[in-house]
């Protein structure tokens, strides 16, 4: 058996003489396989209304964001079941299935404003 626990996740640790327990072993992996993992990556907007963006998964959480000081350099966040909101107010996020959807001209939001890019954090 494991003498000690790691303080964050509290995975099984073993010292020299420890005997070895397949079930902490797979206590350990159960413990790694439940941590959030973070997605990141950039996507240019095409100017539709709205874009949809393929993960191959349902992220938990999602924020988009732009660089530059214009007037379309907003962020939104959404989760699941909910819209997400620019600042000002205007749909621009929506979570989806197997990825998110970006949104242009609602209530002036600019998620998907023509080459623009955009940057994204997705946590599966």
């Amino acid at each position: 058996m494991a003498a000690n626990r790691t303080q964050r996740y509290g995975l099984h640790l073993w010292e020299p003489g420890d005997n070895f327990l397949r079930e902490e072993f797979n206590e350990n992996f159960e413990a790694l396989d439940a941590v959030p993992e973070a997605v990141t990556g950039t996507y240019t907007g095409d100017g539709a209304s709205s874009q949809s963006i393929t993960l191959g998964f349902q992220p938990r959480l999602v924020l988009v964001t732009s660089r530059g000081n214009t007037s379309s350099g907003y962020a939104a966040v959404a989760v699941p079941g909910g819209d997400g909101y620019a600042h000002n107010g205007g749909v621009a996020l929506q979570v989806t299935e197997e990825g998110f959807a970006v949104f242009i001209g609602r209530q002036y939001v600019f998620t998907n404003e023509t080459d623009r890019r955009y940057y994204y954090l997705a946590v599966r």
